[in-house]
């Protein structure tokens, strides 16, 4: 069964081999500010996202949009799924079930709040997180083992999460359209997709002059998926960059956690927008 496979590999995480690149930590922290999405108006848009962390997923859905997202991370789909859920419980529940400084102890993820939401799981990821945590329990150790850590302190958080933990986001989360794919950008070119898409972020980012050349090369294997006026969020960096067929559509300022308050990264994104008539 493909479900006990992913358990048995992330077990190994749990115990400190990261050596089996499909399975990796969970990113479930905002790192940037929120709602950077709004100015594409994608209510009831198709949207295709990688998952770069489950907290961009969230947004997306916030805008009411259908996303189908993937992931080279194999536990990312569960994790996902888990957090969606997770929207049904009262906002101070789902504050304590992922920020370690409201977590009493220290401890995240606790089972109590995970109990609450597992009957509103699909079967394989309810089996997944009931074998998970039994394990934990059985070993004395805590789930959260398998989540980065978080960058920033409590307020920093808040101030990122204000917005997708109140009001109308929960409702459109409670009936989000989400379809996760186990796939990744080495096979995506073989995926049949039914309908093409208004938005497909990819957001890689790129440090070096050298990667570009490899990101625009990425980035044409989703040219085809675009519909008429699709566009594509293709990298993002922290330079200003002239491209040809691309425009800087947002700038993202966050909080570096290794410099002084006021003294804040840029984060520029890139955008191709399809030029078919």
């Amino acid at each position: 069964m493909t479900v006990d496979i992913d358990i048995q590999n992330v077990i190994k995480i749990l115990y400190g081999d990261e050596s089996n690149p499909e399975y990796k930590k969970v990113k479930i922290f905002p790192n940037h500010s929120l709602k950077h999405f709004k100015k594409y108006k994608l209510n009831n848009k198709e949207v295709l996202s990688r998952i770069n962390s489950l907290d961009e997923i969230l947004d997306l859905l916030s805008y009411n949009s259908i996303v189908t997202c993937f992931s080279t991370n194999k536990l990312d789909r569960y994790f996902l799924k888990l957090l969606v859920q997770m929207h049904n419980i009262e906002r101070k529940k789902y504050m304590d079930y992922i920020f370690e400084d409201y977590g009493k102890k220290g401890k995240i993820l606790s089972k109590k709040y995970y109990d609450m939401i597992k009957d509103n799981l699909d079967d394989q990821t309810r089996y997944f997180f009931d074998e998970l945590y039994n394990h934990c329990l059985k070993s004395n150790i805590s789930i959260s083992k398998l989540i980065e850590k978080q960058k920033y302190e409590k307020k920093i958080y808040d101030m990122y999460v204000k917005n997708y933990l109140l009001g109308k986001y929960d409702d459109v989360l409670k009936n989000n359209k989400l379809t996760v794919l186990r796939i990744n950008d080495t096979n995506i070119t073989n995926v049949i997709f039914e309908n093409r898409f208004d938005l497909i972020n990819l957001s890689y980012e790129f440090n070096e002059h050298s990667d570009i050349k490899k990101l625009l090369e990425k980035e044409q294997l989703y040219k085809k998926l675009l519909n008429e006026n699709g566009k594509i969020q293709g990298f993002v960096s922290f330079e200003n960059l002239d491209l040809k067929d691309h425009k800087i559509i947002s700038t993202r300022s966050f909080l570096d956690p290794y410099t002084d308050r006021n003294n804040c990264k840029k984060e520029y994104a890139y955008m191709y927008k399809n030029s078919q008539k």
